[in-house]
């Protein structure tokens, strides 16, 4: 990564932690088509030092000169962590500007210049991390009028991004909710490569990636299956639901027995999420899981079983000392057969989530 000194206009190379100690700022905005280069900078450092209006660069492209798009594909698991540790996140909305007769609560103070629809900055998927991370963040219209920090626009951010304000304002610590809160707010996010959504995410979850572009949702498959073995695993991993029965075919399904409806235990895509932002989990009660090459597997199966051989001797054992031995022996083979079959139909596995009802009350999911 490099870092733009602002006052000799010199670029400088290194990792995060070499320039925390001093501070440094951040910016946030949606790339355009004329994003200013590292040559670009190098080139002309003396006449942006010395103030040259034709050569001096518009904040907002400051970004774009501290990496290259090797270079980000190289930090994207550091990313996060420049976010989170700069004294300031400065965020500029280029197709907004600023109504003062639209108050900081309402979520219209963000809509795009003549569009009744906020901001194209909203629905990038790196915006989550870029929202979360920092402490301290501002935000700026097309002609830097300042609109004010995240924490006075909180109410207005809330119902345009899904993120509760607890989250935003750091009230309580984002990284503590549930898995399936997580994918809900990245729901109907766009990044220009598929597999950005995963890897946009790695940060939230505090976890590293490796990065294969090409394998397309395949990241996010990815994604999940490191999440089942970390710290930071919970059962609402598993609380997505299809946005309709036909969603599978966008992911080129490979069981083809597979019907419409179906779909194994990890979602494609935080789309499937979108309806699962409000869970509550108990993660005294999580299981532990593994990604095999089987499948995802878990303590599920194994319960029932134990459960149900111990229903079908103790039933077999109480009719044969009622009846006999031979009726035992039939109770015995009936009941297993009946386990048998449910075996190997369906089986309900409930997740250590809940949601709350009229009342206030958990009810299981």
């Amino acid at each position: 990564m490099r870092v733009l000194d602002t006052t000799s206009f010199k670029l400088h190379s290194g990792d995060e932690a070499k320039f925390r100690e001093e501070g440094y700022a951040i910016l946030s905005h949606r790339w355009g088509a004329s994003e200013i280069t590292f040559k670009e900078i190098e080139n002309h450092d003396e006449e942006l030092k010395n103030g040259a209006p034709p050569l001096r660069p518009p904040l907002e492209k400051i970004r774009g000169a501290c990496s290259s798009s090797v270079e980000e594909a190289e930090s994207i698991n550091s990313m996060f962590k420049w976010y989170c540790n700069a004294k300031l996140c400065i965020v500029y909305l280029q197709d907004v500007k600023k109504d003062d007769n639209i108050p900081t609560t309402d979520c219209k103070i963000f809509n795009q210049i003549g569009e009744d629809k906020p901001s194209e900055w909203f629905y990038r998927g790196w915006m989550l991390q870029e929202t979360l991370a920092p402490s301290d963040m501002e935000f700026y219209d097309t002609n830097w009028a300042y609109f004010g920090t995240k924490t006075d626009l909180k109410n207005a951010l809330e119902r345009i991004t899904g993120i509760p304000e607890r989250y935003l304002t750091g009230l309580k610590d984002f990284r503590k909710a549930p898995i399936a809160a997580k994918m809900s707010w990245m729901a109907g996010r766009n990044t220009a490569k598929e597999e950005d959504i995963a890897y946009s995410m790695v940060g939230l979850f505090g976890l590293t990636m490796t990065i294969q572009y090409g394998e397309g949702y395949r990241a996010y498959l990815r994604l999940q299956e490191i999440l089942l073995t970390s710290e930071r695993m919970d059962e609402s991993i598993f609380a997505w639901k299809m946005p309709n029965e036909n969603a599978g075919n966008d992911y080129n399904g490979e069981v083809e027995s597979w019907t419409p409806g179906d779909w194994g235990l990890l979602a494609p895509s935080p789309n499937w999420f979108k309806n699962s932002g409000n869970l509550i989990v108990k993660k005294s009660e999580t299981r532990r899981f593994a990604k095999t090459g089987r499948g995802v597997e878990g303590p599920f199966v194994m319960h029932f079983l134990t459960s149900g051989i111990s229903t079908a001797y103790y039933g077999g054992v109480g009719v044969g000392t009622l009846l006999g031995i031979l009726p035992g022996i039939v109770a015995y083979i009936c009941v297993r057969q009946t386990i048998s079959k449910r075996i190997n139909g369906d089986l309900a596995f409930r997740l250590s989530c809940y949601e709350k009802n009229d009342k206030g009350k958990l009810k299981p999911l």
